[in-house]
């Protein structure tokens, strides 16, 4: 008789949600890797695929991440394509000679396109959900609320919040961006701030929130702010005027060479840059922009460009970027951007 074994179940470990999350860079990758493997021929397709492949099993988010991709492509693409027959007959007769080249650069024109159009969709979506599901949000310009106790807040754009005023307390909930708040005074309810990575506490100031990649950034510009790590709060740190602080869920540190100009340049209509990563120049710039930018290509993303521009007039941003960087900017219909 053959024995049967019972068998004991491990359990399963917890799944943290926020894995799954693709960030725009890793949506950004996607697209990138499928340019790339739609240029390429014979075994250098096939080490293409093989790369590709190997990006998607190394998280979960990256999966989630191409499959977004994947899925948003196909339906971008017959829009794409029709943008790249009415590109080709556009051209002059005496010049459909070169209809190979043509129509080379049609199906480039499509497939471009195309994974522009997809990851536009992608990120309106999450963009739109957050904002559709929040108290208050900015979109492609700063905004400005006033709350019942008197507090002021200016949203950036990109950003969304929560907002509950009760008898004993004022509560926060940063989703996404960044914020400038006043608060107004009033030690019998104290005015509590909270982020993925953790609290912010006052009673009455003025200070900036800035949500990053699981990080967030307080800078105080008026009294005194308290800030602890979600899975820390015994390592809460006091904040005084002109001090800045990056923390996330386990962990808060002290900022001591920031730089305030550039901090608070973006309520002045301004963003200001000292030898920033191109990619981090961009993801503010996308802040003012319907249509966001992409960038293809880590080497480009990792260039280095200074300047000073105007969160009204993203278009010169781009102009500058392109003479400065010397990069290919390709403008789509919508008002998207791709820098290669």
């Amino acid at each position: 008789m053959t024995e049967i074994r019972s068998l004991r179940a491990e359990p399963l470990a917890p799944i943290d949600f926020d894995d799954l999350e693709p960030t725009q860079e890793m949506v950004a990758a996607a697209v990138q890797q499928h340019l790339r493997i739609a240029r390429l021929a014979g075994r250098r397709h096939a080490a293409a695929l093989a790369a590709y492949a190997k990006w998607q099993a190394a998280t979960p988010a990256h999966f989630v991440a191409a499959k977004e991709v994947e899925v948003l492509l196909e339906a971008a693409l017959p829009a794409a394509q029709a943008l790249a027959r009415s590109d080709r007959r556009g051209v002059p007769h005496r010049w459909r000679r070169i209809g190979p080249h043509l129509r080379r650069f049609a199906a480039r024109t499509a497939l471009a396109a195309s994974l522009a159009l997809a990851t536009l969709a992608g990120w309106s979506q999450r963009d739109a959900a957050t904002r559709w599901t929040s108290d208050a949000s900015a979109y492609d310009a700063p905004s400005q609320i006033a709350l019942a106790d008197g507090t002021r807040i200016l949203l950036n754009g990109r950003t969304a919040l929560d907002y509950d005023l009760r008898p004993g307390q004022r509560d926060v909930t940063m989703k996404m961006g960044e914020a400038w708040f006043d608060v107004a005074h009033d030690p019998a309810r104290p005015f509590r701030i909270a982020t993925p990575e953790g609290t912010i506490r006052v009673v009455g100031t003025a200070f900036n929130v800035r949500l990053g990649d699981r990080q967030t950034v307080v800078t105080v510009d008026r009294g005194i702010v308290r800030v602890a790590p979600e899975h820390a709060p015994g390592h809460a740190i006091l904040l005084k005027v002109g001090q800045q602080a990056l923390f996330d869920a386990t962990a808060v540190q002290r900022q001591p060479g920031y730089d305030a100009e550039a901090t608070s340049a973006w309520r002045r209509g301004r963003l200001l840059f000292y030898d920033a990563p191109l990619a981090d120049v961009v993801a503010e710039l996308n802040r003012y922009r319907a249509a966001p930018i992409l960038i293809l290509g880590d080497p480009l993303r990792r260039r280095p460009i200074s300047g000073l521009f105007r969160t009204f007039n993203t278009d010169s941003a781009i102009d500058t970027i392109e003479r400065t960087l010397h990069v290919s900017v390709t403008r789509l219909p919508g008002g998207f951007v791709i820098l290669s």
